[in-house]
């Protein structure tokens, strides 16, 4: 039998002239036969070469002493090689050549379906193509912009953010302000459990300096910055309003940096010192870090506090602001006299040299005097002594 005489014949790519010649020879490599007689009779049909490549590529063969039967895959294979089976029977010296159609396997299944049902399940497939085509498109066009989720929560964490005053620095305080940098960068480096706990009298620029975290702190840690009033207001309000599940989610499990400013408004508060006790040691247990501040040292607060709260809290960095020297005086006033348009204003060397020597005991106090003491020089045009020492009794009235 010769089989699968049409994948050979492609593959051999034979030309319309020598086909005739070809399907003899390797049929009668097969069968033993002579080819010498065949071949002559197969050049007289040419139209048997004109047709080979484009009908006979896909077909098989199955062959008898005086039979050939050639399967094809299609009816129009099959309509156009029995236009030809006289030729092919001359050229061959068969008594019999049949020519049938193979269908596919699916083609099979349908094949004893009633035409009409075959042509609309036709119509119902390609119906459904075209409405999944319109979904998809329009579902397409509806799509908003891929968003990155990491930018939009940076975005979203840097519009919470507070806006860092400007900080004037001394030699006084370089050193506080270098310490609170590098901890800030270890922060970002993602060290866990870090603390840090800035103390000093009211007016020493606590505040400012937490506030400079906003600004230092990458913005891909979530930083909330909140005083104890505000904290045990919130608090409350959770217990009120039944919704204690919000107020743990969002400074136990979501906060990277924790702010927390007025340490001392904790005294005689067990409630509060307690919550802020669970609160700052869940966040140090999950390698968040906090941050607080407070008017007492920690030799004072430590009569006030629980010892497990206490332990927590002075387990990290504990800086003191220091009094403002004169380095930092001199940059606070030339910057305030920059603001106000009174930088190049010709003022007496003895009243500048008066304003920059008196004992100012906090950062909020110089800035106070130095307001003042501009705010006379833009309504009179002039400052004189006797302007200072009457601010003078003014501060120290303020202060008694």
């Amino acid at each position: 039998m010769l089989q699968n005489i049409a994948g050979d014949f492609a593959g051999e790519q034979i030309s319309r002239q020598n086909a005739p010649i070809a399907l003899n020879t390797r049929r009668n490599e097969t069968s033993g036969g002579d080819s010498r007689g065949a071949s002559s009779r197969l050049q007289k049909h040419p139209e048997i070469g004109k047709i080979f490549n484009r009908y006979f590529s896909l077909a098989k063969f199955e062959e008898t002493p005086s039979e050939l039967v050639i399967k094809v895959p299609t009816q129009f294979h099959a309509r156009r090689i029995e236009s030809l089976v006289p030729a092919i029977k001359d050229a061959l010296s068969l008594v019999s050549v049949k020519v049938e159609v193979c269908l596919a396997k699916k083609e099979a299944q349908t094949q004893g379906t009633p035409l009409f049902l075959r042509n609309q399940a036709r119509n119902n497939a390609a119906l459904a193509s075209q409405s999944s085509n319109q979904n998809n498109q329009q579902f397409h066009i509806g799509l908003p912009p891929e968003r990155n989720a990491a930018l939009d929560k940076t975005k979203l964490e840097k519009a919470k953010r507070l806006d860092a005053p400007h900080l004037v620095e001394s030699p006084q305080n370089a050193v506080s302000i270098q310490m609170v940098k590098q901890w800030s960068e270890r922060v970002n480096q993602g060290q866990r459990g870090q603390c840090l706990w800035l103390y000093g009298e009211g007016g020493s620029g606590k505040t400012y300096l937490a506030r400079q975290l906003h600004e230092w702190v990458s913005l891909g840690k979530k930083l909330v910055h909140i005083d104890i009033a505000a904290f045990f207001q919130e608090w409350r309000q959770a217990l009120n309003n039944k919704d204690t599940f919000r107020f743990i989610q969002k400074y136990r499990r979501d906060i990277d940096v924790l702010i927390l400013e007025d340490l001392d408004d904790l005294q005689g508060k067990p409630g509060t010192q307690k919550e802020i006790l669970l609160t700052i040691t869940a966040l140090l247990e999950k390698g968040s870090s906090v941050v607080v501040t407070s008017s007492g040292s920690p030799v004072i607060l430590r009569e006030l506090l629980p010892d497990a709260l206490f332990s927590r809290l002075f387990s990290g960095f504990c800086l003191e602001l220091p009094k403002p020297d004169r380095v930092y005086k001199e940059k606070l006033w030339r910057s305030l006299l920059k603001q106000n348009g009174l930088e190049h204003w010709p003022l007496d060397i003895r009243i500048t040299d008066r304003i920059l020597s008196l004992d100012l005991p906090t950062p909020r106090k110089a800035q106070t005097y130095f307001i003042n003491a501009i705010g006379r020089l833009s309504l009179t045009q002039k400052l004189e002594m006797s302007d200072l020492h009457e601010l003078e009794a003014i501060q120290q009235d303020g202060e008694s």
